[in-house]
């Protein structure tokens, strides 16, 4: 896609207000587990939702967004509180609402579906950006960004102190069927004190262990982290953005995912061969020297490897982490099957042998996980898997018919991974994948044949 049109419009705001429950809810001081808590200090998770063609006139389906959206909110109240930071972290309950953005952009979103919804930079502002240490930021914005030819884009911008990603999509169809005019056919379960570690256990929290420090000490690349951990002053990490860094959409076929399976044997699941086969490839794109470490760093949704179980209608976060090593060459080298392994290995940890050590050291006063974890990670060294193809994001259907694309706005750092369950429209069982590299490293990856993703159009243009 050429530079002009999309990219040079404006995205016009039109108006701005404060949408509240469609009946009051009871007030309240809502707790957050510690698999809440960790994430105070993190940006705000973005995601946008593109319809093309919609036919309805711009004020009925703002309308109808915003009364569906009244609606859904009676069953999902901590949207609408603030977070208050006086002794623990938890939610003010208060229905001071969330905020709703309408806004256009006189640009045809045929150009962005020519171009197989390839990132662009005009999709950083088709969601709002909220400053997370403000005490009455609103934990959830929507704005509506209509474009000149029918289509229609829903960008989300939500604390991730409220809700993970599977939490979120629940959410999100559960507004579309409220827009429908349908049942809700997921309520949310808003008990957050079945995770709760009500006598934090030293011993357990050191049966959870930071196994890479050691090999972290001894690599000093001079780079800083793609999260800075902040200062005595100003505690509050940030992630950093570099202008090198190439937003770019891969797309792994669903034919890719069989054929790394079978080089595996089958032995693990396809989402671990295909985060094998990502942290191959893109490591031997960075070309960094051999004996170097490299990291993976795993989040395992645990709502179903827990005892006793959560609901999959669970709303808040049940993510836990752990991160497995290697060297650059040995990642490298090895055949697929026993990369998939480490990875294996290290979400089994997470849920079998470490959940109980990692909830245990989460509520031990002086450790958090983002600012004094992963800022060991030396840039350029690491890499994060977020999201999940398994999240319903392709469902969410306002009465206009599903998503012509879903994507992240921006990959918001350095080794991050955004993966969506590929648009079933086009390819069923494909997995879409958004990640930021620098130019160089993009460049040779993009020229790697081996590697199995594939890209709809240039991310250069």
């Amino acid at each position: 896609m050429a530079d002009s049109g999309c990219e040079e419009a404006g995205v016009i705001i039109r108006g701005r207000e404060t949408v509240v429950p469609e009946t009051p809810t009871e007030r309240r001081s809502f707790f957050l587990s510690c698999l809440d808590v960790v994430w105070r200090y993190v940006h705000y998770n973005q995601r946008v939702v593109f319809y093309e063609a919609v036919a309805d006139e711009q004020t009925t389906v703002v309308a109808r967004l915003k009364k569906s959206l009244a609606q859904c909110l009676v069953y999902y109240y901590p949207w609408c509180g603030r977070l208050t930071k006086e002794g623990r972290l938890a939610i003010d309950c208060n229905d001071a609402g969330v905020e709703f953005v309408e806004a256009f952009v006189d640009a045809p979103m045929s150009q962005l579906a020519h171009a197989g919804f390839q990132m662009r930079p005009l999709f950083w502002h088709l969601c709002q950006h909220i400053d997370h240490s403000k005490d009455n930021s609103p934990l959830l914005s929507i704005q509506v960004t209509f474009f000149c030819d029918g289509g229609l884009a829903v960008g989300i911008s939500q604390s991730h102190v409220v809700a993970d990603g599977q939490a979120l999509w629940n959410f999100m169809c559960s507004w579309s069927e409220c827009s429908r005019g349908v049942p809700l056919s997921s309520p949310p379960v808003h008990d957050r004190e079945l995770l709760a570690v009500p006598n934090p256990s030293p011993e357990k929290a050191a049966t959870w262990k930071f196994n890479a420090t050691k090999e972290i000490e001894s690599v000093d690349n001079g780079e800083e982290s793609s999260i800075s951990a902040g200062n005595a002053s100003a505690d509050r990490p940030q992630r950093s953005a570099s202008s090198d860094l190439v937003q770019c959409l891969f797309i792994m076929p669903s034919s890719a995912i069989r054929q790394l399976k079978a080089e595996d044997g089958g032995v693990h699941t396809s989402y671990e061969v295909m985060c094998a086969h990502l942290w191959k490839h893109i490591t031997r794109a960075r070309q960094r020297p051999s004996h170097e470490p490299t990291f993976f760093v795993v989040l395992a949704n645990c709502r179903n490897r827990v005892s006793p179980r959560l609901p999959s209608t669970f709303f808040g976060n049940a993510i836990a982490f752990d991160i497995s090593e290697s060297t650059s060459a040995r990642v490298c080298a090895e055949p697929l099957n026993a990369t998939a392994a480490r990875i294996h290995a290290t979400v089994v940890a997470i849920v079998q042998d470490g959940l109980a050590g990692f909830l245990n050291w989460l509520e031990t006063p002086g450790n958090d996980f983002f600012p004094y974890i992963l800022p060991q990670l030396p840039k350029g060294m690491s890499i994060n898997v977020a999201s999940s193809p398994r999240f319903p994001a392709y469902e969410v259907d306002f009465g206009w018919g599903k998503p012509s694309a879903v994507r992240s706005p921006r990959v918001p750092s350095l080794g991050e991974i955004v993966l969506f369950g590929g648009n079933p429209k086009l390819g069923e069982g494909d997995v879409e994948i958004c990640v930021a590299l620098p130019h160089d490293t993009l460049k040779r990856l993009l020229e790697d044949s081996t590697f199995l993703a594939i890209t709809p159009s240039s991310p250069f243009t």
